[in-house]
């Protein structure tokens, strides 16, 4: 019944047709992602009364697994929404996890990269935007307009010589279509001073036009986070 009322307590915000004029975009992603977390959890709770206890785990870690790209989903429409462009297409984002052990960065969810050469792309920790923000633990914006379309020879020049971002060749041939991104860490709800996963959003156009360096994008992708933290915890 809990689950039943937040549920419709989102629902109700987010039908609101001045919702977005009223709240703050965070706030606004907040209720959204309230609506995705109530039947997320409802049909856990269908599941459990179904299922054996070994279809039930996995089941659950379907969907969990699907939640995340629901919140992905959020993120991205509102990012849209704030850079009011007639063209959004280009706009991708992407969800990482982070292995200590291996001490990299792989992708469990993206949307828009599905047919871009760096879907399965890997990172490791210092390396890249990705990476340089699992390291640190912050937010890292990245401007490769002045490096755009080069070859990675080109760039490394460009660099005194070395690499930037510390990045591969593979990494730099792979994304360098590329003109703007943002990462942003996700901490582990029970430490937060240890880096989990890194939510990334990037585009092909300026960081200027894509509203990267806005503070508001920065606060959209932090609101959705620590549920993004919540639902990794549950696949592990």
């Amino acid at each position: 019944m809990k689950l039943a009322g937040l549920l419709l307590a989102g629902i109700a915000i987010i039908a609101n047709p001045f919702a977005r004029l009223l709240n703050p975009p965070g706030l606004y992603i907040a209720n959204a992602i309230l609506v995705v977390a109530g039947i997320l959890g409802l049909i856990i709770e269908y599941i459990k009364t179904r299922t054996s206890d070994r279809e039930k785990k996995q089941l659950e870690k379907d969907v969990v697994k699907s939640g995340l790209y629901d919140i992905l989903g959020v993120a991205l429409l509102s990012v849209r929404a704030y850079q009011e462009r007639k063209n959004t297409k280009t706009l991708r984002i992407n969800l990482m996890v982070v292995d200590q052990t291996k001490r990299d960065l792989s992708i469990i969810a993206q949307i828009g990269m599905s047919s871009d050469p760096d879907k399965d792309i890997t990172f490791g920790l210092g390396q890249g935007c990705c990476g340089t923000c699992a390291e640190l633990g912050e937010v890292v914006i990245g401007d490769l307009e002045n490096i755009y379309g080069n070859s990675y020879q080109e760039t490394c020049q460009k660099n005194e010589g070395r690499s930037p971002w510390g990045i591969s060749k593979l990494h730099w041939e792979s994304t360098r279509d590329l003109k703007s991104l943002i990462s942003v860490p996700v901490f582990d709800p029970d430490d937060l001073n240890s880096v989990i996963a890194v939510l990334n959003l990037d585009d092909k156009i300026s960081i200027d036009e894509a509203k990267f360096t806005d503070e508001v994008v920065t606060e959209m992708l932090e609101s959705v986070t620590y549920l993004l933290a919540k639902r990794l915890v549950k696949l592990h």
